[in-house]
């Protein structure tokens, strides 16, 4: 293991070498390097959330433009 950057490198049992925290380590959240993980979930954690939670499917009905996140600005014109 060593230190980069506040992460630690470490190896996995399977032999992958991957980045963690110092408070998953010491907490022991960290298990392994995501082989473990089930190969239906593809999830992202940052800092201990999982992204895919905080992301909904839907859109909202005013949604013209079919890419969540994109406006119109009528006080621009854009």
């Amino acid at each position: 293991m060593a230190i980069l950057c506040g992460l630690w490198v470490c190896r996995c049992d399977c032999g992958n070498i991957t980045e963690v925290t110092k408070r998953r380590l010491v907490t022991g959240s960290t298990r392994s390097c995501g082989c473990r993980r089930s190969p239906q979930k593809n999830l992202h954690y940052t800092e201990g959330t999982c992204l895919e939670m905080l992301r909904t499917d839907t859109m909202y009905k005013t949604n013209t433009s079919g890419v969540r996140g994109v406006y119109y600005s009528s006080k621009r014109h854009k």
